[in-house]
């Protein structure tokens, strides 16, 4: 070998271990190995913890899991009467609810993270007229006051940001999370001046006692009494699927919807085809923020019948996770919501069974989300290593 040869190999930039390549399309059951794969490893990695912290094993953990989500059950007639059965199922349809309405807004590439505020307008709505409006109205007059109020209070909420997005071009993550903040202290306040004059903490339960209104606002009680007497959450079922079926069609089927997808991938050529951006902007927010309003009316009217800070329980955020990992596909949003809400319910369960404590149990919920996660990574790219000098 020359001493040219050699100089020159020498001056060569050393070539990286490896380096990330992005996949070309990988078939959709290689994918999905990727994730099944991801969440078994996860739960090896939770079982490990578990048994480290607690002593218990595989089958104990497996028991607590299968009594968060029917309970002492024997038979499948018997365990969709359980209440825990239908907690679970609520759980997921308000996850599904609100990753619904956030579809349409991460597709348009604007990142909506005031979920959370927009189903507090919702709620809050709802709850102060059930409060104040019960004894003036009849229960069908009620409930159509309840729906539009929680629908127009949601849609404001989140029209705002779209409105200083489009006209200024803010940065919607930020002016959305700050207005969850916002959103939230209107509630701790009305939840402070509403317990000073009652002297109770928070606002308490609406309509409950103490007048012939007596759970007046409540669906589950004034719609489906009679029809499911021990399935008073079907109401919430029709709903979220009505919801499922018109954003489907809405963002696959209608004009408005190849609007919102073609301004999500460039803003530009969204012009050029003479699609007014601006109008899009907003009037796609004004729909997310609308559907995520309904769901707050559907938590305070169905279940909580109260609002406090802890209503939302954080589902705003937990909705983005679905959301993504879901591909904006119904279906898959479903099961990911499915998935999350037993993950929920199994670690409240562990919990009380095998004496985990909570902050742990959150831990374990996390590092399934990690592992879930992060195979998205390798589905959408792969490492390779550096190849041995002479070898093709």
């Amino acid at each position: 070998m020359s001493k040219d040869t050699t100089n020159t190999k020498a001056l060569q930039p050393k070539q990286p271990l490896l380096h990330i390549v992005r996949r070309a399309d990988l078939a959709w059951w290689k994918s999905w190995l990727f994730r099944i794969g991801a969440f078994v490893i996860s739960c090896i990695v939770c079982l490990i913890i578990i048994n480290s912290v607690t002593g218990a094993g595989a089958s104990d953990v497996w028991k607590a899991l299968v009594k968060s989500f029917i309970g002492s059950s024997t038979s499948v007639g018997e365990a969709i009467k359980t209440i825990q059965f239908w907690a679970v199922i609520r759980e997921t349809l308000l996850l599904l609810g609100i990753a619904l309405a956030l579809v349409p807004a991460f597709k348009m590439r604007f990142w909506n993270i005031g979920a959370r505020g927009q189903f507090f307008a919702g709620a809050l709505t709802t709850a102060i007229v059930m409060k104040f409006l019960t004894p003036y109205m009849s229960t069908g007059m009620l409930f159509v006051t309840m729906i539009v109020g929680s629908v127009l209070a949601g849609a404001l909420w989140g029209v705002i940001p779209a409105i200083f997005k489009a006209k200024w071009n803010t940065n919607e993550t930020l002016f959305t999370l700050m207005m969850n903040y916002i959103m939230v202290q209107i509630v701790a306040y009305c939840s402070i001046i509403w317990a000073a004059r009652e002297g109770a903490p928070g606002m308490g339960v609406i309509n409950k006692l103490g007048s012939e209104f007596y759970m007046k606002g409540w669906f589950a009680t004034d719609i489906m009494s009679g029809v499911f007497s021990d399935k008073n959450d079907m109401i919430m079922v029709f709903i979220v699927v009505a919801l499922a079926a018109f954003m489907w069609v809405y963002m696959n089927r209608t004009k408005r919807g190849y609007e919102i997808s073609v301004v999500g991938e460039s803003e530009n050529t969204a012009r050029y085809a003479g699609i007014n951006v601006k109008s899009v902007i907003i009037r796609t927010m004004l729909l997310s923020g609308a559907i995520c309003g309904l769901i707050g009316f559907m938590m305070v009217s169905g279940y909580a019948h109260t609002v406090s800070v802890d209503t939302e329980g954080m589902r705003g955020f937990t909705a983005i996770i679905v959301t993504w990992l879901g591909k904006f596909k119904v279906g898959y949003m479903a099961l990911v919501s499915l998935l999350l809400s037993l993950l929920s319910a199994g670690t409240s369960q562990l919990a009380t069974s095998i004496g985990l404590k909570e902050t742990l149990a959150d831990v374990l919920v996390g590092i399934v989300l990690f592992f879930i996660i992060g195979s998205e990574f390798f589905v959408n790219y792969k490492i390779k290593f550096r190849r041995k000098e002479g070898t093709k």
